[in-house]
């Protein structure tokens, strides 16, 4: 027994002593994770606006969030694969952005801001990267359940979007500040009962990784998920601010926000079975189509209260579907001591590259073209991907056309 113990690597050793307390302690993270996610993304705009910046410097600052994303997660990913101590950066990352938040409570001015953001977002957005290696590495041999662990991360968001929706019609948005602070706190707290399920370190392939990259059946993936991402900069920047401006109550846009997140919670329940049954190009293709419908839509038709209801549901296509297969696509391109560099390249190019290039034009566009044409644009990216996953690799791919086999 004492020599079968120690041939179990530490990752395999953690998930078959404490698979339930292991999934357990993984959704809780999820659930808080985007618990503050839901006041950020709806509100956080709302709340910059109520400190006096303007629709450009709002876009700017949103952009600041997730051009981080470009240079942070790559960084924090390579020291995660080299010193197999993913957790411990978890934990490092997490406490040191509800330290730098705090900053943001007291500072004035748009560039103290800026730099106060820049700062918190280094280790902010670092931490989701390397927590979903943590994930697969849990979930490893079932790894198509991702979604339902996932899922618990789009609980909070309701949660958090529907209570700061009624809250706000009551106090001052200016309270998000304070509350998302006590969110990262709770944040970094829970990180501390998480399971170790470390991966072993190692100097890794560098020359390897970049050759994976220039692969014309995986380069396009990259350049896909960005355009999409940019499609969102309108939705992540202005869709609160634009259906304040048509007349919808902070309760309404907060259960707008909530729809969509729900379409997502429900396309997570079956998404494992999506991914055993359709090719990863299809469900792009699909997911892509309905994305581009979903901006065309947003753009003309949002003072309608039955189609943006809709609209929004079709959130479980535009990210939901997207998200997961995009996770499953880089499982099966990244492997071991790479798999956190790719996770956190993933999140560089499409949420750093895609998600600040969409909210600084959006900025622009807002201010000077007004809402219509800023969701257009968003629209004009969607297309984009979709001719990407249609016409960039021509040559067929098993990392493409090939369904989950678990």
């Amino acid at each position: 027994m004492f020599v079968s113990r120690r041939r179990i690597s530490p990752e395999n050793r953690a998930s078959v002593a404490h698979p339930l307390s292991a999934r357990f302690s993984l959704s809780a993270f999820y659930f808080i994770y985007f618990c503050f996610v839901g006041g950020l993304d709806p509100f956080f705009p709302l709340y910059l606006d109520a400190r006096g910046f303007s629709a450009w410097e709002v876009g700017s600052l949103m952009a600041v969030v997730m051009a981080t994303k470009v240079v942070a997660p790559n960084f924090w990913g390579w020291l995660a694969d080299h010193t197999g101590r993913r957790l411990t950066l978890i934990r490092l990352g997490s406490l040191m952005a509800a330290a730098c938040f705090a900053y943001l409570l007291w500072v004035e001015g748009f560039a103290g801001f800026a730099l106060g953001l820049v700062v918190f977002s280094a280790f902010w957005n670092a931490v989701l990267p390397q927590f979903e290696v943590l994930t697969l590495l849990a979930l490893k041999g079932e790894r198509g359940r991702y979604s339902q662990v996932r899922l618990w991360g789009s609980l909070g968001f309701i949660a958090m979007v529907n209570g700061l929706g009624v809250a706000f019609e009551v106090i001052s948005v200016l309270w998000l500040g304070v509350i998302l602070a006590v969110l990262l706190c709770l944040i970094s707290l829970n990180t501390l009962f998480i399971p170790r399920l470390e991966s072993q370190p190692g100097r890794g392939d560098f020359r390897g990784f970049l050759r994976q990259i220039r692969a014309p059946e995986v380069w396009p993936f990259f350049l896909m998920v960005m355009l999409l991402q940019l499609s969102f900069g309108p939705y992540y920047t202005f869709f609160s601010l634009y259906l304040e401006s048509l007349g919808y109550s902070r309760i309404a846009i907060g259960l707008l926000w909530s729809l969509g997140v729900l379409a997502e919670i429900l396309l997570f329940t079956r998404m494992h079975v999506l991914l055993t049954r359709f090719s990863l190009r299809l469900l792009f293709s699909v997911a892509l189509l309905l994305t581009l419908l979903r901006w065309m839509g947003v753009s003309f038709l949002a003072g309608s209260l039955p189609v943006l209801l809709v609209l929004q549901c079709l959130h479980a296509a535009s990210f939901g579907v997207v998200h997961a297969a995009s996770i499953e696509f880089v499982h099966r391109v990244f492997r071991g001591r790479q798999e956190g560099q790719g996770q956190a390249l993933y999140g560089a190019a499409s949420f750093g590259i895609g998600g600040s290039l969409g909210a600084w034009l959006a900025g622009g566009l807002y201010m000077h073209w007004g809402p219509q044409m800023t969701f257009l644009m968003g629209a004009f990216a969607a297309l984009l991907a979709l001719g990407v996953a249609q016409l960039s690799v021509t040559r067929t791919s098993p990392l493409w056309d090939r369904s989950c086999e678990n």
